[in-house]
């Protein structure tokens, strides 16, 4: 800050920003300064960092020679900011950030909204459509089948497979269509599987308990460790 009687010169410094790559200092005592430059030259640089000082990029940044005036600047990040402009009504702006930051959400919300209900028409189409000459694969839609909403809230939650399936529609809908209808075959009774692998055990050999010898000379080591277990199921014997 510098005074010269009662002038203040205010000093502004830009430094490693945009066309700024090396310190470049404007100082002024005019409170009315007009800019002027090809374009490229930083006009929009400096009035960006007048705008937004806190902004991270211009970290290098300073200005010096304020007494806590308040800076205001208009330019298109604050056009940006502030003013928003329906779709529907072009030429009519909505002024205050708050005001276009709520004006931007029900815009969001109505385009959510509207192409849910387009997604919701088009799944009943398909539906509608692929199914309106055979019903065979409509089991699959049990529940949800009746009503848009719920229809595409169904299909919508589905986790879509990592691979592409084995089998086409037409596929699967000979299969069940071979199971049910009036296209259905009947299929042989599956044979009972006989198992006599459990009769084994009625063999007089496994009907006798082994025992551990108490006299062998590991059967001290055995009883140290407590590990007669493996000795009790036969896997080793003592002689």
């Amino acid at each position: 800050m510098k005074d010269k009687g009662k002038v203040v010169i205010t000093k502004i410094e830009l430094n490693d920003v945009a066309s700024y790559k090396v310190l470049t200092t404007i100082e002024t005592d005019k409170k009315i300064n007009l800019v002027y430059g090809l374009n490229g030259t930083g006009k929009s640089i400096l009035s960006n960092f007048l705008y937004d000082k806190a902004d991270r990029k211009f970290s290098k940044c300073s200005i010096e020679g304020l007494n806590n005036e308040e800076i205001l600047v208009y330019n298109q990040k604050f056009i940006q900011d502030y003013f928003y402009e329906s779709d529907n009504l072009k030429g009519i702006f909505t002024l205050s950030k708050e005001n276009k930051e709520a004006e931007e959400i029900d815009t969001i919300e109505i385009k959510l909204s509207k192409e849910k209900k387009d997604s919701e028409n088009k799944i009943w189409e398909i539906k509608t459509t692929y199914t309106g000459g055979d019903r065979v694969l409509e089991f699959c839609l049990e529940g949800p089948r009746g009503q848009k909403d719920k229809l595409f809230n169904h299909i919508s939650g589905l986790i879509k497979p990592e691979k592409k399936p084995d089998k086409t529609t037409d596929e699967l809908k000979k299969e069940v269509d071979s199971l049910q209808g009036k296209n259905a075959q009947r299929c042989s009774t599956i044979p009972t599987i006989a198992f006599t692998g459990h009769l084994i055990e009625n063999e007089p050999l496994f009907q006798k308990a082994i025992v551990g010898n108490v006299n062998c000379t590991v059967a001290e080591l055995i009883n140290k460790l407590n590990n007669s277990d493996w000795v009790k199921q036969g896997e080793t014997k003592c002689s």
